[in-house]
This record gives structure tokens, sequence and C-alpha cells, in this order.
């Protein structure tokens, strides 16, 4: 049988849980955010997906931008890894703008994917250099099928650094940050010390 001090840790559990959970970034949160004059360069985010990008190298490219190099059918690509719920920062933010540009490696501002919200402001979503959203396949990679068939393909290309790669997983990838009493309270929170009569 359950005491009461046992269910209150188990209630108290469940609370911490779910008080720290990730939600997504909507455009009512960023607008909260600029109202309060919080900037959106003060949030941590992350990504709700995995992201995998991929680019052919060339006898001109020196040295890969970031990622692991592999051969494959004689050819060199560089492959971007950005896992599930990696953090990130955003750069350029613009108020009122529907975009954003988000960073999830701390070396290098540039290396930026780019968001944009949906017409609704559910979300933000991953999308290509022109603004439009990337698309989705069913199957997986040709030359590792069984490693990522859990994993729809994606279809696209992205810029990332000053280089074009292909968005091989993550078309769908959306931004969440962590939903805490520092974002939603920080700009409004006063205490009051009150008045002493003599």
């Amino acid at each position: 049988m359950y005491t009461k001090g046992s269910i209150i840790s188990i209630l108290a559990c469940f609370l911490l849980l779910f008080s720290s959970c990730k939600v997504t970034f909507t455009t009512t949160q960023r607008n909260k955010f600029e109202g309060r004059g919080f900037g959106c360069e003060k949030v941590q985010f992350y990504n709700n997906k995995y992201i995998l990008l991929r680019r052919v190298l060339t006898s001109a490219d020196v040295q890969p931008a970031k990622g692991k190099v592999k051969y494959i059918d004689g050819k060199k690509y560089e492959f971007i890894v950005i896992r599930k719920h990696t953090g990130g920062k955003a750069f350029q933010p613009e108020f009122g703008e529907s975009k954003l540009y988000i960073s999830f490696f701390p070396e290098n501002e540039k290396e930026t994917l780019f968001f944009r919200s949906d017409p609704n402001g559910n979300y933000y979503r991953i999308v290509d250099s022109m603004g439009n959203y990337l698309e989705q396949k069913e199957k997986g990679i040709p030359f590792m099928p069984m490693l990522f068939s859990r994993r729809k393909q994606s279809s696209g290309k992205v810029v990332f650094g000053n280089n074009e790669m292909d968005v091989i997983y993550g078309a769908e990838a959306i931004l969440l940050f962590k939903k805490n009493q520092k974002y939603t309270e920080e700009a409004t929170k006063r205490r009051a010390k009150g008045i002493k009569v003599e």
C-alpha cells in the first residue's frame, strides 16, 4: 500500500518532469517574448527531429566545414549530424519577422539553419534558403537502407555556412524551447517590499 509520503514524492517527480519539458515554439510565444523586451537570442532552442545534411566534396574543397567525411561509390561526402533535442541559439533575430536563423554549433554563427513560422503561427519549421518548406520521402538512404529505415528521407537543399547541402533527414524538424519560469516571468516579476507604518 502507498503511504502519504510516497504519493507526494511521486507527484513531485511528475511535476518536476513536466515543468521542465520542451514545447513547440510558436509565433504567439515569440510575440510574448518580444512584448516583454526578451529577445529570441536569449532563448534556448531545440530541434524536435534528427537532422542529417550531406554534400559532395570536390577537389576544390580543402577541408570539410564540419562533420564526418565518407567515401561512397567513389564520391567523397561530408555529413553534418544534428541529433534530436540538440541545443541551438538564434542569430540575426528580427522583431516581427516570421523567420529565425538557428545555429547548433557554438564555434560559428554563420553555420545556421533557417526556420520559418507556418501561416497559422503554430510552429517554426526548417526551410530552404528561399523560405520554402522541404519535402519528405518514405524510403531510407539507398546505400544504408537498414540503418535509417525508421526515419523518413527528405528532399531539398539548405545553405549551411557557405555550402549548399542536401537535407537527407529532418525536413519536418520544428523548433522547441524549454518551458520554465525564467522565460515566462523574468521580464514582469517584481516583489513588493511592503510599507511599515509607525
